[in-house]
């Protein structure tokens, strides 16, 4: 099946070139793609990632035409741009960490330290830190030569924040050819709308108004070879962005493949190692080892799944702690809110309090 996404992606790339109605619908016309399936998505608010990518290249082309009248000049700049020679600057490097400091080094000295990124390492995780241009600098896109392929991101504000994250996560991802497990996702800005939307593309938590936006993964990754071609990257770009968006998170990982086991209905008994190894063809032993090798177990994939489905519970609103430790199949609200504070430094109401309010 095809990579599915939010909707509202490509509607926020409409929004942010602020062009004429009738520029869009002739975009759109062009493109065989009705305006009603970009506003409801496929009936269940999604779009396929082709349809994502196609109307992306299309707007950045528009964009392009505005600024340059014959559309020879604009298909060399779409040619040339910066990603292109970004990702061919990446693909030298030996690694990711490597990969991504030549990225940092690339945008901190093309755009003054605006926009720009760096890892913070600890002894096994590492988080992979972004610098966006002030966000209220940035809450509406007047002229579409600002929307660009030499941005770290193309979108204003969260719808910014987010596909900024999704793309640079999905980015390292297709440079070393294995999926990169998020543990945690932060977002500088308070939430709009649903939160739960945000938490789809990452799999991974997704913390607002916290002090930096970031990406939170374990450092073995880091270690990994990039193992794409020139031949790739030309293929990677033909349909810009929709390849990056089809990068099957259950594809390498067995922690991810453990968790679609899992589900989402903690109030039974979860499944043992040796049922989880037997579902997936093999043993425990060789699990074990797998996911050690990954830099978890099967414990810490238990409390994260718990963790997250007690976050989207807590920001529903619909359910007290009573409520909500049943259905994560904990004894009573006590060991709940225990478990909460373990997993996330915070009792459950200290949490949401943070994210109703501005951090200092």
């Amino acid at each position: 099946m095809p990579r599915r996404i939010p909707a509202y992606y490509a509607l926020g790339l409409i929004d942010a070139l602020n062009l004429p109605q009738h520029q869009i619908d002739d975009i759109l016309k062009a493109l065989d793609l009705p305006a009603s399936r970009l506003n409801g998505g496929d009936g269940d608010g999604n779009i396929d990632v082709e349809t994502f990518g196609r109307l992306f290249m299309a707007l950045i082309k528009e964009a392009q035409r505005l600024i340059q009248p014959s559309q020879e000049a604009a298909q060399q700049i779409i040619d040339l741009s910066t990603y292109r020679l970004l990702f061919t600057y990446m693909l030298q490097a030996k690694d990711l960490q490597d990969a991504i400091a030549r990225a940092s080094a690339f945008f901190t000295r093309f755009h003054a330290q605006q926009q720009s990124f760096e890892l913070k390492k600890n002894a096994s995780q590492v988080s992979w830190n972004f610098q966006f241009p002030p966000c209220n600098s940035l809450n509406q896109l007047t002229f579409t030569e600002h929307f660009s392929l030499e941005q770290l991101h193309w979108l204003p504000g969260l719808t910014g924040r987010i596909s900024a994250l999704y793309f640079w996560h999905r980015l390292g991802s297709w440079l070393t050819g294995q999926y990169i497990d998020i543990d945690e996702v932060h977002i500088d800005l308070a939430v709009d709308g649903d939160a739960s939307v945000y938490t789809h593309p990452f799999n991974a938590p997704v913390y607002f108004r916290q002090q930096d936006c970031k990406l939170s993964f374990n450092k073995r990754y880091l270690s990994l070879p990039i193992i794409r071609t020139e031949d790739d990257l030309n293929r990677m770009l033909s349909t810009f962005p929709a390849e990056l968006m089809r990068i099957d998170e259950t594809a390498d990982s067995s922690a991810s493949k453990v968790r679609g086991l899992l589900g989402e209905d903690y109030s039974r008994n979860m499944p043992t190692l040796d049922e989880v190894a037997i579902r997936l063809c093999t043993t425990n032993a060789t699990l074990h080892r797998r996911l050690r090798a990954e830099g978890t177990s099967y414990q810490k994939i238990k409390d994260g799944c718990r963790r997250d489905s007690a976050i989207k519970l807590l920001r529903s609103h619909t359910m007290n702690g009573s409520c909500i430790a049943e259905c994560l199949g904990f004894s009573d609200a006590s060991t709940f809110y225990r478990a909460f504070k373990k997993w996330t430094g915070k009792t459950p109401q200290e949490f949401i309090q943070q994210e109703q309010n501005p951090p200092r």
